[in-house]
């Protein structure tokens, strides 16, 4: 889908040395964020296919058209970091439902996931 396509476009370019570059993802998000579910779900299924590619499990690996991108992720980041990210995506879901501010909460955990890649 077209959500699907822009989520994990903005999100593999994480792997960007541009100090900007959560910013302009978060603004991309910001701009579907009715699909704030989907948006969750398609960049904890590609953490978790980067995590996968990682681990060598690639017959786990969901997205399979967007391999570049799963590539590029995965040697980018290590496999405990990958594990966090999962993590904080899950939680920042969670926490979204408190405070339901999508676009703070989508900024900070793209700042953090980027923190975790370097």
């Amino acid at each position: 889908s077209a959500v699907r396509d822009e989520v994990i476009d903005g999100f593999a370019s994480l792997v960007s040395d541009d100090p900007y570059v959560p910013y302009e993802i978060a603004s991309r998000f910001d701009k579907i964020k009715e699909h704030k579910d989907d948006i969750f779900d398609i960049i904890l299924a590609f953490t978790r296919d980067a995590y996968y590619k990682k681990k060598n499990i690639e017959s786990g690996i969901i997205n399979k058209d967007k391999m570049n991108y799963i590539n590029s992720f995965a040697s980018k980041a290590k496999e405990d970091a990958l594990w966090r990210i999962m993590n904080m995506i899950i939680e920042t879901r969670k926490e979204k439902g408190k405070n339901g501010n999508f676009t703070i909460a989508i900024t900070i955990l793209l700042l953090k996931c980027r923190r975790e890649m370097k």
